[in-house]
């Protein structure tokens, strides 16, 4: 498995055909999460064959979003099987790198500890003190997508969300549940203070 060429191509794949409405999902989150990926399975002892299927699955969790942001995940995955073997991945390891990709799904639904740390680093930062500049972004492209209208139904839609969400590690639940609980408190005290504006 070539994986340092493959993470070549993806990254000049990824420059040259994503949306320029795309500010959140950019060549630089899929290196965030990369690395975020690297992080967690290092903590939870995952080496050799498993993490170069986990790092190649990370990869190109989200290349769908250069063909189309309406289920990039399968998108993501029939780029998986046509790429994959051009850099010696067999047909078992693709088959579970897709498995991977998929279980990013919103909601997410890992099963096995490499989905679960690849979901865990796709939103390592809903606890982490970049929170609100990430989902800024994520906002403002949703805007761009049309896929949210204003700022209320986002603030409603982050409220369910990290209510809802949970860490599946253990490393992402030691070191990122309390930041994840304080930026739920930030949200709803922003809630509360636009609805008692709403009643001047």
């Amino acid at each position: 498995m070539d994986f340092d060429r493959l993470r070549e191509k993806t990254f000049s794949f990824l420059e040259n055909h994503l949306d320029e409405n795309l500010m959140y999902h950019t060549p630089e989150h899929t290196k965030e999460i990369l690395d975020n990926t690297v992080t967690l399975a290092n903590a939870e002892k995952v080496d050799g064959k498993n993490l170069t299927i986990l790092k190649t699955a990370a990869l190109l969790h989200d290349i769908g979003y250069a063909k189309s942001n309406i289920e990039h995940e399968a998108v993501s995955c029939d780029i998986a099987s046509r790429w994959l073997p051009g850099f010696g991945y067999k047909a078992e390891d693709i088959q579970q790198i897709k498995e991977i990709i998929m279980s990013t799904r919103i909601p997410q639904n890992p099963k096995g500890k490499l989905s679960e740390i690849l979901c865990d680093a796709d939103l390592y930062y809903l606890g982490g003190n970049e929170y609100e500049s990430k989902a800024g972004l994520l906002f403002s492209e949703m805007k761009k997508l049309k896929t949210i209208k204003n700022e209320k139904q986002w603030l409603r839609l982050q409220i369910d969300f990290l209510i809802s969400h949970t860490f599946f590690t253990q490393t992402a639940q030691k070191n990122r549940n309390s930041g994840k609980q304080n930026n739920l408190n930030k949200l709803l005290a922003k809630q509360k203070s636009i609805q008692n504006e709403q009643t001047l």
